[in-house]
């Protein structure tokens, strides 16, 4: 048996005009908490091209690689990248796609009343040494607009991993940060409906409540969840075979000195897999 530690974080953009809690003021904590956390996957949002070269740069608790492009295009606009560990994991296969009712495999205006272009990264990956059967990861960061967008979005994503899982798949992972106003919001409920839990949850005696501040994610810096937003950042697993089993999850609430690495807590899930 084997694990695997995933890990969902919104990072905030780095061009944000921020202040005392800009990029270059928190970017060491952020650097510091991916260390202790130590993800074999880490699924960002928000991140533009800059933050991404440092994240590769300053991170040492392994050497990861890093899958994705912009949401205008190649190195253009923010990212939801999938950072993974070069020496654990292989990928067979990765793309972005774009949230979008016109062509996904290019950028394009918003769709369904989002106020952005909304993308998605994926990509599957095997253990190593080379193992018999993948699983999925789908990294993305869902419109804070439309709740339209949002569950079309969640219903294109399940309609991608159902066309990619073929029979040596064993496991898909949707991460990122929902924008969800609700723990029943109609897009969360497309990811129940097709078998995904969230994976924190899952290790809870109850189900997580709307708005309980212990459960939340987005803090806005102040190293507290705002007590009127339920938990919008999420890893959902759908195990496809048996053998991935959660094993622990947590939300990460670190800081220094008042600072904060990001706006939002980091989520993570350690799940053992069976080789």
């Amino acid at each position: 048996m084997s694990t695997l530690t995933i890990c969902t974080f919104n990072i905030r953009f780095g061009s944000a005009k921020d202040g005392v809690n800009a990029w270059d003021k928190r970017r060491d904590i952020l650097f510091r908490t991916i260390d202790r956390i130590n993800p074999d996957i880490l699924c960002v949002q928000e991140a533009e091209q800059f933050q991404i070269n440092e994240i590769l740069a300053g991170v040492t608790c392994t050497k990861f690689g890093c899958i994705g492009e912009g949401r205008n295009g190649g190195a253009y606009g923010e990212h939801t990248p999938i950072f993974y560990n070069t020496s654990r994991l292989a990928v067979d296969q990765s793309d972005t796609f774009w949230l979008t009712d016109g062509d996904s495999t290019r950028t394009g205006p918003p769709a369904w009343g989002a106020n952005l272009p909304r993308i998605t990264t994926w990509a599957s990956f095997r253990l190593l040494p080379a193992s018999a059967s993948r699983f999925l990861v789908f990294n993305t960061h869902l419109d804070n607009e439309s709740p339209s967008a949002r569950e079309h979005s969640t219903s294109m994503i399940v309609k991608r991993i159902r066309d990619l899982s073929t029979p040596d798949v064993n496991a898909a992972f949707v991460t990122g940060d929902f924008n969800n106003l609700s723990s029943s919001a109609n897009e969360l409920e497309v990811f129940r409906e097709d078998g995904f839990f969230d994976t924190f949850e899952a290790t809870m005696n109850r189900p997580t409540e709307d708005r309980a501040p212990s459960f939340g994610t987005f803090h806005g810096f102040t190293g507290r969840a705002y007590s009127s937003i339920p938990k919008i950042d999420f890893v959902w697993l759908k195990r496809l075979k048996e053998g991935m089993e959660v094993r622990e999850a947590g939300i990460i609430r670190d800081g220094e000195q008042g600072l904060y690495p990001s706006d939002h807590f980091a989520v993570y899930t350690v799940v053992q897999v069976a080789k």
